[in-house]
């Protein structure tokens, strides 16, 4: 009917409407092939853009290690700082920054004069009460000595008993001056004892073998009393070089795994070729928290890693960055971490009723962990048990096999795939 409607058309209008209308029809069937076509070509197009394109890689054998990364900074294991306990001039240093001392060995003197004086005043004072107590003591002799005739005379009713009475008078006399003599004697033993602890703490020593690392003030400096609040007040600082640790900061996520014993590799940023062995030998028991606000809060754990050999060219205070190894899995299934992937529930329906029954009994925050597998053109979900990690690879301990084909990626085609997606490999 539409052929025989055009064809009327066409014949009712002389001359170049004629073939207006012919080129007109010729267009509109041209159009329509065309969009015959290019309905064609999306439905072709969409059927082979279907399947998602993956990369892949085969399930391997081999030895995974296991490690926590921290840096830190290079310490002796014994440090002291060398402080004053009395509020003094300096007037000598005889040891100089990197000198090696001995326990004992003199470090710092100061002025002595009023401790002197305080020392020859109270022997003074002692020697006096001591004399004292001497003459106490005699006449305690003599007046016990007169007590006891007096006692006797009177009982043979040959003396008075004024006389008796006064000599008792002057035993107890005697007796209190001893007492209160020898609590004198006393008195000034602790004043010397005192006076002399002062005069010790003119002359500051070395409490270890070691080094001093650091040397803050000078001859003629007055010194700060010792206290933790006041800054300044370390005279030096005296370190036994012989035995070195790095003390690093590990995130709250990794303390969980670490354990003193566990073996370490440390490199210093001075010695970057060279690995050094050690252990570590702490595991800080409190959260080190810096950070004003809460969003900016960091939260760490002190753990102390000792190095196992002395080396002569390593100095505190050195950048170091430690792995301490905290497990290690030989010949083992491993596979690339990132092919690892995590689903709320599993895709086949018997696996789902299980699921089901786990979210009616209170589970419902299980994340079944797995894997895509590559299983012809098609992306099969595996659940697996996974293993320790290090940067690259992930312990599988079931769930597949060796030689398996699993994707690997890209990151955004693992995040929308599904079980039973059809797959091309890159």
């Amino acid at each position: 009917m539409l052929r025989s409607f055009a064809l009327a058309d066409v014949q009712s209008i002389p001359g170049k409407r004629g073939k207006k209308g012919r080129g007109r029809k010729i267009i509109i069937i041209l159009a329509l092939i065309i969009l015959f076509l290019v309905v064609i070509w999306l439905l072709c197009g969409r059927s082979g853009d279907s399947a998602t394109a993956v990369t892949t890689a085969e399930v391997e054998t081999g030895d995974i290690i296991a490690k926590v990364n921290a840096t830190g900074r290079v310490k002796p294991k014994a440090e002291v700082n060398i402080q004053a306990e009395i509020y003094e001039i300096i007037v000598e240093i005889p040891v100089e920054e990197g000198d090696s001392v001995k326990q004992g060995d003199l470090l710092v003197r100061l002025k002595q004069t009023s401790y002197q004086f305080g020392v020859d005043k109270a022997r003074a004072d002692l020697k006096t009460a001591q004399a004292n107590l001497e003459q106490a003591r005699s006449n305690l002799e003599y007046w016990e000595y007169k007590y006891n005739l007096q006692q006797e005379l009177f009982s043979k009713g040959q003396g008075s008993e004024e006389q008796l009475i006064t000599a008792r008078d002057q035993y107890n006399s005697a007796r209190a001056a001893v007492s209160s003599a020898e609590q004198a004697v006393e008195i000034a033993q602790i004043a010397l004892n005192q006076a002399l602890d002062y005069y010790e703490k003119t002359e500051i020593v070395s409490p270890i073998d070691g080094i001093v690392t650091d040397l803050n003030y000078e001859v003629g400096e007055r010194t700060m009393i010792a206290s933790p609040n006041v800054p300044g007040a370390v005279i030096m600082t005296v370190a036994d070089l012989s035995v070195l640790e790095v003390e690093v900061r590990v995130d709250e996520t990794d303390i969980r795994d670490l354990r003193v014993g566990q073996e370490a590799q440390i490199v210093i940023d001075a010695f970057p070729d060279t690995s050094f062995a050690g252990v570590v030998t702490n595991v800080g028991a409190s959260a080190q928290v810096t950070g004003s606000g809460f969003s900016e809060e960091v939260t760490d754990f002190l753990v102390t890693v000792q190095l196992l050999e002395k080396y002569e060219l390593i100095k505190p205070n050195l950048t170091a960055e430690v792995d301490i190894i905290t497990g290690v899995a030989e010949d083992v299934k491993k596979l690339p971490i990132q092919a690892i992937v995590a689903l709320d529930e599993l895709p086949d329906e018997d696996n789902n009723d299980a699921d089901s029954l786990e979210q009616e009994s209170g589970l419902r925050d299980r994340v079944y962990e797995g894997v895509y597998i590559y299983d012809n053109g098609t992306a099969k979900f595996q659940q697996v048990e996974l293993g320790i990690q290090d940067q690259a690879d992930i312990e599988i301990k079931s769930g597949l096999d060796e030689g398996q084909i699993v994707i690997t990626g890209p990151y955004r085609a693992l995040r929308t795939l599904e079980h039973g997606d059809p797959v091309v490999k890159e």
